[in-house]
């Protein structure tokens, strides 16, 4: 059987994989297993003007490389490369439907002359046009599979575009994530959804406690007189010592009256007080100023209300009496110069003030509302990817018997215009562990 001709168009070389890559064999299933590529002049000269094209140009020249290559050898088992030397004159147009001046009518004209010759001819194309003439002048037409067909390639001007619109859509796209989270401590893992223990209270024995802080600070005895050369150096005086003595005693009658108070405060107190860590956590892309979070703590009905304050202000409620300092014995002055000090006659360096950079974090009082009560914090700056400490928190309830408690936040800040809620919700744990109280009054 002789060997089928495969008439290819140009689109077949730009729009399609190399032509090693397709199956040519497909196109001629009663070939027994050989046919012939070949490739007519028009092609060649298609592709040549292809070259330029801000598109197709670089795709257009690899095409070229490779037929030069290839040509006269076998590009696949069964496949054959070769180039068509004739070319159609226009005198040859006229007894045809067919334009001289369109390339693919030369491909046409060209397989048709080789069909009317004897040869078996199929020509290879997507372009429709194309396959109704060659339907018109009796050409057995194989179509492409369009699934096969290669995108455009863009030129430099439209890449560097196409680059450009990626990144102003990612820079759209960045934006601060923001939500408040809770902790223990500043240990402790930061969640939204945050488990505490009760506080158990943890209870003193007064006398025992008082006897431990006597048995460390004890009275002094009285220096007495100077004797010898004892007379030259300073001493603590006979004055200092009755004062220490005195404000000791008084330390030790404060601390039984603060004993009473403090287990007082155990056992009213302790067990309605829940202390918390708040955090600020940015998990976006981009950098948060100047934000302000409304943290509001709602009365929940069960427990009847909570009251929130700072910490600090929990140490006023009951705290500990101050401890005298011992007297010190002064500096020894020096024998020549006595108590002349050459550094009173020096002007001293004064720096000049530095810019003091204002608090990053500011937290305001709470303060009552319908409903139960709010604050506000406010924070100069957040980066992305970082999780700030807003404060420590304290909520005392009226009742013993609580399970928890939600923070209802609404956060604002210059990147987003529009308000982003945020909820903490603080539950009890069910298994409380004992206090260890050894170190409690020492």
């Amino acid at each position: 059987m002789a060997r089928t001709i495969l008439v290819p168009d140009t689109n077949v070389f730009l729009h399609y994989p190399p032509p090693y890559q397709l199956d040519w064999l497909a196109f001629a299933p009663n070939s027994d297993g050989a046919v012939t590529v070949l490739i007519t002049m028009a092609v060649v000269h298609e592709l040549d003007d292809k070259k330029i094209h801000p598109h197709l140009g670089r795709r257009a020249t690899d095409r070229l490389r490779y037929l030069r290559g290839a040509l006269g050898t076998e590009i696949r088992p069964g496949v054959r490369l070769e180039i068509e030397v004739h070319e159609c004159l226009s005198r040859e147009f006229i007894d045809h439907v067919l334009s001289f001046d369109r390339p693919d009518d030369h491909v046409l004209l060209r397989a048709w002359q080789l069909q009317e010759a004897g040869e078996t001819v199929v020509v290879v194309t997507d372009d429709t046009g194309m396959d109704l003439k060659g339907e018109t002048l009796g050409l057995c037409i194989a179509d492409l599979d369009r699934g096969k067909r290669l995108k455009d390639p863009e030129s430099e001007q439209a890449k560097k575009l196409r680059r450009v619109e990626e990144e102003l859509a990612q820079l759209r796209a960045r934006k601060a994530d923001l939500r408040v989270l809770a902790s223990v401590d500043d240990d402790s893992e930061a969640t939204d959804r945050l488990e505490i223990q009760k506080p158990v209270p943890r209870l003193v024995n007064p006398e025992e406690a008082i006897a431990r802080i006597q048995g460390r600070f004890s009275m002094l005895p009285s220096p007495g007189k100077p004797q010898g050369y004892e007379i030259m150096r300073p001493r603590v005086t006979d004055d200092q010592v009755r004062s220490y003595n005195a404000n000791l005693e008084e330390y030790f009658e404060q601390l039984e009256q603060y004993y009473p108070e403090y287990n007082r405060f155990q056992e009213q107190y302790v067990p309605r007080l829940v202390e918390f860590d708040l955090w600020l956590e940015n998990n976006g892309t981009l950098r948060s100023e100047e934000i302000d979070v409304d943290v509001f703590a709602p009365d929940p009905p069960v427990l009847m209300a909570a009251r929130v304050a700072r910490s600090s202000d929990r140490k006023r409620w009951v705290s500990p009496p101050a401890k005298p300092s011992p007297p010190k014995e002064p500096e020894p002055r020096d024998p020549i110069l006595g108590s002349f000090d050459p550094t009173q006659y020096v002007t001293p360096f004064i720096p000049e003030p530095r810019s003091v950079e204002p608090p990053r974090v500011t937290r305001g009082h709470p303060r009552p509302v319908d409903g139960g009560c709010s604050w506000r914090i406010s924070v100069r700056y957040l980066r992305h990817g970082d999780c700030l400490k807003l404060g420590r928190y304290a909520v005392l309830f009226e009742n013993h018997d609580w399970r928890g408690f939600q923070l209802k936040c609404s956060i604002r800040d210059t990147t987003n215009p529009s308000e982003i809620a945020s909820e903490v919700v603080i539950r009890s744990r069910s298994d409380l562990e004992e206090a260890d109280d050894s170190d409690i009054g020492d």
